[in-house]
């Protein structure tokens, strides 16, 4: 097998700590003032049109934290159901593990450090964590290194991030889970090891446990397949089966209606406007926005004409046997997007 010189390995290691700093240094930037009010405020958004005052995700997700190293302090830990909320009847939580690995290191961190700087910590490592993946898939494709960090960067602080960023915290961790399997998925199609093939089954079960959206067989490859699925079955289920199995789980976030996901879609000119946050072209574009349906954040699906720019670019300067995947995808994804109906 062949095997990197330490001097190569060195210098390999410290191009990546290289990229990381400079993502982290991006994130701080754009991110102000995040950092500097890491122990007394969070990212979120302003009181919403008809939402009740104090209503938002970002309150959820920092209980949840907190209940959850309050939870690992106790044995058995109540995980999926606890009293503190509608006492003495109590409250059924298998929404919890929807949080997945998230869990884990922020109330480590939160037991530390406390609640709020352990999401803060989560949220702007969230931006980061994005940006390496975009740009390791970058480089795996090709991409000279500057040209990757500019993918990583675009792909962070992207609208659909952005706007998430003040809401969704769950959302914003599982993003940069998206650029890793397809990574996991390319390096298993040019060689489907074993070992490669569980890679995928990883990252595909920890993005289903962290968010509920995240929800080619051949015969020499079979057997590769069935352990990757062994694996993706034993990671995910702890997420998915209390999802499954608790009615009140799967009514309220399994099984959503049809006129939901019509309210939710995106309407099919939102992909070509500027974010109404936008701070150039916010004023502009908000009047727009105002006629969509869904909230500030399902609605914002902005790509940017530089990025569509590169990407039509790309695809008439490469050969269409390198592109059609992602065309393919890139198609099939957008026509989800735009849900039952078009708007």
């Amino acid at each position: 097998m062949f095997r990197r010189p330490p001097r190569l390995r060195a210098t390999v290691l410290l191009q990546h700590l290289v990229v990381l700093a400079g993502f982290a240094i991006a994130t701080l930037v754009m991110t102000y003032p995040v950092a500097s009010v890491l122990t007394r405020a969070i990212p979120i958004d302003h009181q919403i049109e008809g939402w009740y005052p104090g209503d938002g995700d970002p309150w959820h997700a920092l209980w949840i934290v907190w209940y959850f190293k309050r939870a690992l302090a106790t044995f058995p830990p109540p995980l999926l159901w606890t009293d503190l909320v509608f006492y003495p009847i109590g409250f059924d939580m298998p929404f919890l593990t929807g949080f997945g690995v998230i869990l884990v290191p922020a109330a480590a961190l939160a037991s530390i450090v406390g609640v709020t700087v352990a999401y803060n910590v989560v949220w702007l490592l969230s931006f980061v964590l994005a940006g390496y993946a975009m740009y390791r898939l970058a480089r795996f494709l090709g991409l000279h290194a500057p040209i990757a960090f500019v993918s990583g960067a675009l792909y962070m602080f992207s609208s659909y991030r952005m706007l998430h960023a003040r809401e969704h915290l769950p959302l914003l961790i599982a993003s940069c889970l998206v650029p890793f399997f397809a990574l996991a998925l390319l390096k298993a199609m040019d060689e489907p090891t074993t070992g490669r093939c569980i890679a995928c089954a990883l990252v595909l079960a920890i993005s289903t446990g962290v968010w509920w959206y995240c929800t080619r067989i051949a015969a020499a490859v079979l057997r590769r397949a069935a352990v990757a699925t062994v694996v993706f079955l034993a990671m995910a289920s702890p997420f998915v089966l209390p999802a499954i199995l608790s009615p009140a789980s799967y009514d309220g976030v399994v099984n959503r209606p049809l006129a939901e996901s019509n309210i939710y879609a995106a309407d099919l000119l939102a992909f070509f406007v500027p974010s109404p946050t936008n701070p150039v072209f916010g004023k502009w574009s908000d009047p727009l926005y105002r006629r969509f349906t869904g909230n500030p954040y399902e609605k914002t699906v902005y790509l940017g004409y530089v990025l569509l720019v590169l990407s039509l670019w790309g695809i008439v300067r490469m050969p269409w046997e390198k592109t059609r995947l992602y065309v393919i995808a890139a198609v099939a994804f957008f026509v989800l997007a735009l849900g039952p109906f078009l708007h």
